[in-house]
């Protein structure tokens, strides 16, 4: 996590525009990761344990980079409002929804994986929106 910090601190101190801003690292995502990891692996049960690392590697790498691309291209366009199409509401939702997800894992997997699959398919939804949202503005 420290690590993870000062990587955070170092980019915000050299490309963000705010002289004041902090940065921190959050272990929540950690949650989100590891539950799209585990439905990952659910639809290769076949695959060896290697395979199976690789492909959590690059699901991890991927969308860590993916992410920070996203955030990267919002900050340089001043496109930080568009955090608005995202209330609070509902990202507290989703991340209660993650949390009893988790524990219904425990008791019935295979509806977990169920609802797990729904949630995705939502915040794709959202993701393709809100790409949507940025293209409009940029043109």
């Amino acid at each position: 996590m420290k690590t993870n910090t000062s990587i955070v601190s170092a980019v915000v101190a050299l490309l963000g525009s705010h002289p004041s801003a902090i940065a921190l690292g959050q272990d929540t995502s950690a949650a989100v990761l590891a539950l799209v990891a585990a439905s990952t692996l659910s639809t290769i049960p076949a695959a060896t344990p290697e395979q199976k690392f690789a492909t959590v590697i690059i699901l991890v790498v991927g969308s860590t980079v993916m992410t920070s691309l996203l955030f990267l291209l919002l900050g340089r366009y001043r496109l930080g409002d568009l955090i608005r199409f995202l209330p609070y509401p509902v990202v507290g939702g989703f991340l209660l929804s993650l949390a009893q997800l988790h524990e219904m894992e425990k008791e019935d997997p295979e509806t977990a994986s169920t609802f797990h699959h729904l949630i995705v398919h939502l915040l794709a939804e959202r993701v393709v929106h809100l790409i949507k949202a940025v293209d409009a503005l940029l043109r």
